[in-house]
Parts: C-alpha cells; structure tokens; sequence
C-alpha cells in the first residue's frame, strides 16, 4: 500500500516544533515543489511535505522515494 502523509501529520509535525527553528527535514516523499519542477502533478503527500516544510520555514529538506539525484537551492533529492 502506499504510504501517505495526510494533513493531520503535517500540523503535528509543525506543532512539534514548538516555534523553535529546524535546521533539517528529513521525509520519504519529495515536496510538491520537485514535482511542479519536473512537470509533474503532486502527490497528495508532497502537497503536505509541502505544508510541513512551509510551515517550519523551509529548512534544508532531504527526501528519498524518487530514484535519480535532484536539487534545488536547499532541496534534495
């Protein structure tokens, strides 16, 4: 089955941080972002890597799931 980041995980995930800074985000799915870049529709669970993302202020974000190497500005792949 697949796996699936749902809204609910992304506010908690926000939550957690307590307003505190986050240098690092690490998930299994990219972010909407990489998907729009590759001209590719988003994934219901990169919308909310997505909102996670935004909401702890875009720290360096490291994802898997995707099989080619890929970065842009503090976004990898």
């Amino acid at each position: 089955s697949e796996e699936i980041v749902s809204q609910a995980d992304a506010e908690s995930v926000i939550a957690a941080a307590h307003n505190k800074p986050v240098d690092l985000l690490l998930t299994h799915s990219p972010a909407a972002t990489y998907y729009e870049m590759m001209g590719i529709r988003p994934t219901y669970s990169s919308i909310q890597v997505q909102r996670a993302w935004e909401g702890l202020g875009r720290p360096l974000l490291v994802s898997g799931h995707v099989h080619r190497t890929w970065n842009y500005r503090n976004m990898y792949v």
